[in-house]
């Protein structure tokens, strides 16, 4: 890693800021396998193989699960999903298996219960400490390319239907407090579970994603070039309230949003950018974001994904090959090269 030769021995490495100048006073002009850190740079550490036996597949999405004493990671391949709580993955697949293609899994968990959605299949249910294999969820939920659990429900977004078909910019929740109860949309068994749809023609474009546990909103909607906030405020109110906060970006990348302490961070078109559930705002501009948008000129937009790492406080973006590093506590910056394709937590 490089030092700009006009900080002096013992000084502390600047910040990594590749799209400045490396004649710019004080920069780190590489960090590379490293992370930033308190003072300075430390190494990545290298990744360890957990599974003795290799999946059937690349694996296109995963979560981990944490309640009551019990830690698991559940993940899915094109054909199969996977519970790993040892050194061995089981395959947890419904009888007959997955058609996912080349779209990618998304997770949520609602209490004990795994979701796990892919838009190719019905949306399926795993019961932690009860199922032996997953099912589907219900034979009403519409299927859906994103899911999280939002203020006692489980909400999906771009969905299709036996009725409407494929509508990419809905957001549809189950019952109150019940995520296998999805009634008919409107009527009055619907109506008294708070069950119910919201269509956002609004020029957002695809919802790519729907996050959770915010700072200041119960979620936000990402889309292709919109960012809304989601509040519950109850029945007599219509459910949900859906404000837009940022009419101007969204993202490409349905697998990029990750959240920590309250805060989304995310790749838009324009650079990484973070938001509350009030205001959207840059956090990579004169630093990275031209390099970050070099780097994904060509890359698919499903395969560069995010997770947050609470040891090293690192939020890492990985694509095929190489991740993007930011410490959420020093607000820098480091890269490297790796092959893991799926980060996770």
């Amino acid at each position: 890693m490089p030092r700009d030769p006009r900080n002096p021995p013992g000084a502390q490495f600047g910040p990594w800021a590749p799209d400045l100048s490396t004649y710019t006073p004080g920069i780190t002009i590489e960090a590379k396998n490293c992370l930033a850190g308190i003072g300075g740079y430390r190494p990545q550490r290298g990744l360890v193989q957990i599974t003795t036996t290799a999946l059937d597949g690349a694996a296109l999405g995963a979560i981990g699960y944490f309640n009551d004493s019990v830690d698991s990671m559940f993940c899915g391949t094109a054909s199969k999903l996977y519970r790993i709580a040892g050194s061995a993955p089981s395959d947890v697949s419904k009888a007959g298996g997955y058609t996912t293609a080349s779209n990618s899994w998304r997770f949520a968990v609602f209490g004990k219960r795994v979701v796990a959605t892919n838009f190719a299949d019905e949306i399926q249910s795993y019961v932690v400490g009860t199922s032996a294999l997953f099912d589907d969820l219900s034979g009403d939920a519409p299927k859906a390319k994103a899911i999280a659990t939002v203020a006692n429900f489980v909400m999906v977004g771009n969905t299709s239907d036996g009725v409407d078909g494929a509508v990419a910019e809905r957001v549809w929740w189950s019952a109150f407090e019940d995520p296998t109860d999805w009634p008919t949309p409107a009527s009055d068994d619907a109506i008294a579970k708070q069950s119910d749809f919201q269509d956002l023609y609004n020029g957002g474009g695809s919802v790519q994603a729907i996050v959770s546990n915010l700072v200041n909103a119960d979620a936000v909607i990402i889309q292709a070039d919109l960012v809304t906030r989601v509040n519950y405020v109850g029945a007599q109110a219509g459910v949900f309230a859906f404000d837009p906060i940022d009419g101007s970006r969204g993202t490409a990348y349905p697998n990029s949003p990750v959240e920590k302490n309250g805060i989304v961070h995310f790749i838009s078109d324009d650079g990484l950018y973070l938001t509350d559930g009030v205001s959207v705002r840059p956090f990579g501009v004169g630093k990275v974001d031209r390099w970050l948008a070099a780097q994904l000129r060509g890359v698919d937009a499903r395969d560069v994904r995010g997770a947050a790492d609470p040891i090293d406080t690192q939020i890492y973006w990985c694509w095929p090959g190489n991740y993007l590093a930011y410490n959420w506590v020093t607000k820098e910056f480091s890269r490297g090269e790796w092959s893991a394709l799926v980060p996770f937590a």
